[in-house]
């Protein structure tokens, strides 16, 4: 302990942070412990539970290579891995358990708060020449993280899963600021040159866990000019070049990582407008207005104002709506005014201005949807310094009127109430899809993303009428975001048709579905399965191989190859496309017995064995694999091992008197087909045999399977 300035005792520098950590660790767990089952949503789907590149099976170096180089959707290469390679980890963990990514998404959560608490208290105390321990900027810190963290509007950041790329890459912003001013703060050199490796490796860990990261360089270029104030021992010469250096290092890197992962960088930057209903100028325009919305949601961040979606008339030009020309110029003369500040005010200037450079990537020139709450968690960081500074700066002023401070603290106690409450209850509303979805109805009804999602959740729910209806709203309304979403409506309207057996019908809207989005390729999939069986042969093969076109790695279009070309008897053809749709876990049981079958007919029964064994011991209930394992027992000479295998089918069909009757269907109606290839001479007299063994219980069964061998001759 030591003492104040009045003489009391104050906790020590190091019992200070020890407390500023706590107060956050249990604001975090109070507010964000009711997240802990809020299920899967939206982008969590494509990204984590039906991403089988992220479902990491071991932590061996082909497996990590493997998520690295095919975890991102559509990319060569990962620009995001180390969120993927999070997803990963928590894969082998705790398979899809939801409440392990929520713990790894709320210690992210915790973790950048401790680092922005301490980069706020340097920064501050940067404001306060001569007071470096000074408890004022402390305070300042302390309540400026806390109003961050327990923020209503970061809830999209920590309790949707998949943005915990946004959090790690803020996580490893404020973590890099932290320890680029630690090194240009140093009186040390080596203190000095490890904190700027530090910074440098968690800028490259930024840039691995979202491309906004690369913004980080502007920030260190905005605390260089603003914060810094009189180098202590080195010459400005030298610190400039080291400033320089890293910069300069990180801006290589950063593009060249970008290069890496993006291929064209222009072309894969801004071909993202062919699939959009504004262009490139009327989405600037747009953001413009968009980021005073999001001023005004952090100032007024009540549960009724957040939503998942928000519609946002486009911006036509500058006087249509004529709230553009507004917006652009309120923003301009922010700006100009906190440049104009900051010589005087620099850490106020720095922090309003970290606002608006940390939406330069999301809120100007790429083609991204227009507003998502989420993109506000690295600009807001800094945010609330300001309002921190003055609310402890007045608490300071009145200290003899006790009144004032009363009504101070009473004010913020309510602030701070109001927003952990708003932030509590807006965890409850990404529980279930039903709770988001119903809750984002309310807020954006004309909305075609709004009403597509609620008609999906109906169709889960078996509500098909409700979800024709909602589905048939969405694309009456027609502002959907982007040109596959319209696609992905026609598509499930096709599902739900099929579902009702009305093939015709859902052929219509999977064209239809193909027209809008030619690169659709589970509807292209599903007019293949659709020609097959309606004999359309000749269409076939040309919508496979346009789905294939448009999503070479697809595992359901390679596994339609690979169906295609072994009924056709096109076996070599058929093994490329089976190898690749194997890799997939979940059809990976079905591959496996086709694959089998290939092998079987080439006369290659070691390996078919082997994959119907697999297909076994992967689902033992499945009969297909113990009828073509008793054929290749039997074809081998090997008797025993394949009255086994029917005698353990036996087991299953003694359970099922119903599956005992489809599987004798199975084997005699389709005994000589391509996709099946089953002998019904060799498996019924071996099925037979087992029978018989097994005693009177199968009396029924016995006579039945006699006579079917009986007019066939095929019994002595």
């Amino acid at each position: 302990m030591k003492k104040g300035a009045d003489g009391d005792k104050a906790l020590s520098p190091c019992r200070q942070v020890l407390f500023a950590f706590t107060v956050l660790a249990i604001i975090v767990i109070s507010i964000y412990g009711n997240s802990f089952d809020c299920s899967w949503h939206f982008d969590d789907v494509a990204n984590i539970t039906n991403n089988t590149a992220v479902h990491l099976k071991n932590l061996s170096w082909n497996e990590t290579k493997r998520l690295l180089l095919e975890g991102h959707l559509g990319a060569h290469a990962s620009p995001r891995p180390l969120a993927y390679l999070s997803f990963g980890l928590n894969y082998l963990f705790g398979g899809l358990e939801v409440t392990g990514y929520h713990l790894v998404n709320l210690s992210v959560h915790f973790v950048a708060s401790i680092f922005l608490f301490l980069f706020i208290r340097s920064a501050a105390s940067l404001e306060l020449p001569g007071k470096g321990d000074d408890p004022l900027a402390y305070q300042v810190a302390l309540v400026a993280a806390v109003l961050w963290v327990i923020h209503p509007l970061q809830t999209q950041a920590v309790t949707y899963l998949v943005q915990r790329m946004t959090s790690l890459a803020g996580m490893f912003t404020i973590m890099s600021l932290y320890f680029y001013l630690k090194a240009r703060t140093s009186l040390s050199n080596v203190r000095a040159a490890l904190s700027f490796t530090a910074c440098l490796l968690t800028f490259l860990m930024a840039l691995g866990s979202k491309e906004n990261g690369l913004l980080l360089l502007l920030s260190l270029a905005l605390c260089e000019a603003l914060l810094i104030k009189g180098p202590p021992s080195w010459t400005p010469a030298k610190k400039w070049g080291l400033f320089i250096a890293v910069i300069g290092t990180g801006a290589v890197m950063g593009f060249l990582w970008v290069a890496l992962t993006k291929g064209d960088i222009f072309s894969a930057l801004f071909a993202g407008y062919d699939h959009r209903p504004f262009t490139l100028w009327q989405r600037v325009l747009t953001e413009s207005r968009v980021v005073l919305f999001y001023l005004s949601l952090m100032l007024y961040p009540m549960p009724d104002r957040l939503s998942l979606v928000h519609g946002f008339q486009i911006s036509t030009s500058l006087l249509s709506p004529v709230s553009t020309l507004l917006s652009v110029l309120s923003i301009l003369g922010i700006v100009g005014l906190l440049v104009v500040m900051a010589k005087k005010h620099p850490l106020l200037s720095f922090c309003f201005l970290f606002f608006f450079v940390n939406h330069l990537m999301e809120s100007t020139l790429l083609p991204l949807e227009l507003v998502y709450e989420h993109r506000n968690y690295i600009p807001s960081m800094l945010f609330f310094v300001p309002f921190a500074m003055g609310f402890c700066f007045l608490l300071e002023r009145f200290q003899t009127k006790r009144g004032m401070r009363v009504a101070l603290c009473l004010f913020g106690a309510f602030t701070l109430m109001g927003f952990a409450h708003a932030a509590y209850e807006r965890n409850l509303v990404w529980k279930t899809p039903e709770t988001l979805w119903f809750d984002t109805l309310k807020k954006a009804p004309l909305e075609s993303r709004v009403r597509h999602n609620l008609g999906s959740v109906y169709q889960d729910r078996s509500q098909l009428d409700k979800a024709k209806e909602e589905y048939e709203k969405a694309l009456s309304l027609n502002n959907y975001p982007r040109k596959r979403e319209e696609a992905a409506t026609y598509f499930n309207l096709g599902n739900l048709h099929r579902d009702l057996g009305n093939p015709t019908q859902a052929e219509v809207y999977y064209q239809k579905a193909v027209n809008v989005d030619p690169n659709c390729y589970p509807a292209l999939n599903s007019l293949a399965v659709i020609y097959e069986r309606e004999g359309k042969k000749d269409g076939v093969l040309p919508a496979l191989m346009k789905a294939l076109k448009a999503d070479p790695e697809s595992s359901s279009t390679n596994y339609n190859l690979g169906l295609f070309h072994l009924k056709n008897g096109d076996l070599d053809k058929a093994v490329p496309y089976f190898d690749t749709a194997i890799r997939d876990p979940g059809i990976e049981h079905s591959v496996r017995v086709s694959l089998g079958v290939v092998y079987k007919q080439k006369g290659l029964r070691g390996k078919a064995l082997v994959l119907f064994e697999q297909a076994l011991a992967t689902n033992p209930r499945d009969v297909v694999p113990r009828l073509h394992l008793m054929e290749l027992y039997h074809s081998a000479g090997l008797e025993k091992e394949a009255l086994d295998q029917g005698r353990g089918l036996l087991d299953l069909l003694l359970k099922d008197e119903a599956l005992f009757y489809n599987t004798i269907g199975f084997v005699v109606g389709k005994g000589r087909s391509r996709e099946v290839a089953l002998s019904s001479e060799a498996i019924l007299p071996l099925l037979y045999q087992a029978m018989s063994q097994k005693g009177d219980i199968f009396d029924g069964q016995v006579s039945y399977l006699k006579k079917l061998l009986d007019k066939d001759s095929k019994i002595e």
